[in-house]
């Protein structure tokens, strides 16, 4: 069997075949607009080869800037270290003291008492309510005689003063020859002029010839002319009851703290105190020189161990800052306690302390990080800055080549440092 070939195309076969090699290469080329199948057979594949080649440079720099986008967004990371800034804390708490705490918020204690008795003498020194009253001078002089006997001086023998006070002695002497005696004379007339400085005295019941031979001196002055008598006023018995309750009040602790088993337990204390009974000898308003008075004294002492409340001090501190902050340092020094109440029956007593500190904030998740992603490391730094509880901060981008927080939150690690770590 043949196949044929239809006439019209065998002839063109028989034409293309025939055709010289040169008429081939001289042939003329096809212009612009004219076409031929041999023509659009030799340009097809030029033109694809030029189309794949820019697609797949295209789709090569496509692939890169996703592979370095990918790159950057799984490399790039922040380290944030902020050092919070410290603030002044307090906090006050009522602590129990029993001889056997029952919580371990208590402290060993002991409440105490006892009744003190005691008596005083007052003496009076005058005050705004004193009188002064005139009085009689005395003072203490010598006789001296120069005679060759002896000369005899009854009591009440007048001495007078250059000054002309007249004053007696107040009792009879014998003046040796030659010598002189010690002898009291007092003024003989009360009042402020008696009171008169050293000096000599005249005696006039002798011959002016005598007067000159034994006469009487004083080295000291002379007092009394004038005195001060003491009026009791409320103040002064006041003051007493004041006073003495100060002493039975501290002689009650003294009594109290040997009542105590721990020696550390007694190094703090706190005492209270009231009059159940006193009694008195002055009235208001009386002259007296001095009173009596006694007094029965209730005394409560509270004792515990001063270190063992502190602790108790700081814990309620601690507690009482909540999460979130860190106690770094305790003010021992404020520590302030009162006592609230004390009840000896119970043997316990409730005691009022208040603590200061500083503390400052910790842990990572004190920090959005959704308000710092994608900025640039110095607006992420005075973003934290302007943050009332940043002390500082510091921002560590990587690798090099990045230059924002990152976007993704797990790629930005935060580190709280306290301070002077």
């Amino acid at each position: 069997m043949s196949l044929r070939v239809p006439p019209s195309r065998e002839h063109y076969w028989e034409e293309e075949s025939q055709a010289p090699a040169a008429e081939f290469l001289t042939a003329e080329v096809p212009r612009f607009g004219t076409s031929t199948k041999k023509g659009r057979h030799a340009a097809a594949p030029a033109l694809h080869l030029s189309l794949y080649r820019k697609i797949a440079t295209l789709f090569v720099a496509v692939s890169l800037l996703l592979l370095f986008f990918v790159l950057y967004i799984s490399f790039a990371r922040a380290k944030v270290t902020i050092v919070p800034r410290v603030e002044k804390v307090s906090a006050t708490a009522t602590i129990v003291l029993s001889a056997e705490p029952k919580t371990a918020e208590g402290v060993t204690g002991y409440a105490l008492e006892t009744v003190v008795d005691g008596a005083k003498t007052v003496t009076l020194k005058g005050g705004a309510n004193a009188k002064i009253v005139a009085g009689t001078a005395c003072g203490e002089v010598s006789i001296i005689n120069n005679q060759s006997r002896v000369q005899q001086l009854v009591e009440r023998t007048r001495l007078l003063s250059k000054d002309g006070t007249l004053f007696r002695i107040k009792k009879s002497v014998s003046v040796p020859a030659g010598g002189k005696i010690e002898v009291e004379a007092c003024a003989d007339q009360p009042g402020k002029s008696g009171d008169i400085g050293p000096t000599t005295f005249n005696i006039p019941g002798l011959s002016e010839s005598l007067q000159k031979l034994t006469y009487a001196e004083s080295k000291t002055a002379m007092s009394g002319g004038q005195r001060t008598i003491a009026v009791v006023s409320q103040a002064d018995v006041d003051q007493a009851i004041t006073a003495l309750s100060d002493e039975l009040a501290a002689a009650g602790v003294d009594k109290l703290k040997k009542m105590v088993p721990s020696t550390e337990s007694a190094k703090g204390s706190f005492t209270t105190s009231n009059v159940v009974k006193k009694e008195t000898d002055a009235k208001v308003g009386s002259e007296l020189s001095s009173f009596k008075i006694s007094l029965s004294l209730h005394v409560v002492g509270v004792f515990y161990d001063p270190m063992a409340l502190g602790q108790a001090a700081g814990a309620a501190l601690r507690s009482s800052l909540g999460s979130g902050k860190e106690l770094t340092s305790v003010d021992t020094a404020s520590l302030e306690a009162k006592l609230v109440s004390a009840d000896p029956a119970a043997k316990q007593a409730k005691v009022e302390v208040k603590l200061s500190g500083s503390a400052e904030l910790v842990g990572g998740d004190l920090l959005d990080k959704g308000k710092i992603a994608g900025l640039s490391a110095a607006d992420a730094n005075k973003y934290l800055r302007s943050q009332n509880w940043v002390e500082s901060a510091e921002i560590k981008l990587s690798p090099f080549w990045t230059r924002k927080v990152p976007k993704i939150l797990d790629h930005i690690d935060v580190e709280i440092k306290p301070v002077g770590r």
